[in-house]
């Protein structure tokens, strides 16, 4: 007589967002109704879109849809070369303003060209007790374009120095690899914690030309591999969320239904391509 043997368990189903980023020209109200149409998961937002939108929150809880994270204002982007207490000051209101909205992380972008492996640190040690008090996590993320630890081999040594209850990186394809990196280089990230992925593709410029807020477009629509690098990440991390970010010519030439929409049909055709359960759409 055979035993019986036990069916293995489902992969799990990541959650799949969009960044507001992707529809710039809409109001709160019309991001969370095309959200809600188009049955994803949750949302990632600007920490201008949170501060200029007071109802925003309220009509993302009445729609079921979460709050994975926000992003720093321009107030903070020098937080990884220059700290001094008024931005830590602003920093403590933005996270607060977030953590009160009921968002899990706060982006922390290398968005300017200045600083080092070290003054990143000391920025996020200094982030970090302020993080911790208000129950978010630091979504620590490099960009393709600037030369400040733009590769993973300069990065995972550093978020894996803190506290990995607070820190941890927020990857993102189109900078992965507008930094030159390969598929195969995700496997660095097995030492740090993974807090989400935003997914976006190139619209095929030479690589040394691209720049992250000018030249994204959607995960499906250019030279980058974004189902592999996808695969290979939720093979490694797979309860990563998928937020897809598009910045630059062609989000700003959509409309926010639209943009809503493509983000999400081209989410669960990744995930379809990965064998696993996509949004219903």
């Amino acid at each position: 007589m055979t035993e019986a043997t036990t069916p293995p368990l489902p992969a799990p189903r990541p959650v799949l967002a969009v960044n507001s980023q992707t529809v710039p020209g809409a109001s709160a109200a019309q991001l969370v109704e095309a959200v809600a149409g188009a049955a994803l998961d949750a949302v990632e937002i600007t920490g201008e879109l949170l501060a200029s939108e007071a109802g925003l929150a309220q009509q993302l809880r009445e729609r079921g849809i979460r709050l994975l994270g926000v992003s720093p204002t321009r107030d903070l982007h020098s937080w990884h070369w220059r700290w001094d207490d008024a931005l830590g000051r602003a920093l403590e209101l933005e996270m607060r303003r977030a953590a009160e909205a009921g968002a899990a992380y706060f982006v922390m972008p290398f968005m300017e060209p200045s600083g080092d492996a070290e003054s990143v640190r000391r920025g996020l040690l200094a982030a970090t007790p302020i993080a911790r008090q208000h129950g978010l996590r630091l979504a620590v993320e490099s960009i393709g374009h600037h030369p400040v630890v733009r590769r993973l081999e300069e990065l995972v040594p550093v978020v894996s120095s803190l506290d990995g209850d607070v820190a941890g990186v927020l990857l993102d394809s189109f900078h992965f690899f507008r930094a030159g990196h390969a598929v195969t280089d995700l496997a660095l990230l097995d030492a740090v914690p993974v807090v989400a992925a935003q997914l976006s593709n190139s619209n095929g410029r030479p690589l040394e030309d691209l720049l992250g807020y000018r030249d994204r477009t959607f995960p499906l629509d250019g030279p980058f591999d974004v189902v592999e690098f996808t695969r290979e990440l939720l093979g490694r991390k797979p309860t990563t969320p998928l937020v897809v970010e598009v910045i630059g010519d062609v989000a700003n030439d959509g409309v926010a239904a639209t943009g809503v929409h493509t983000a999400a049909v081209q989410l669960n055709d990744i995930m379809t391509a990965i064998d696993l359960t996509g949004a219903a759409l």
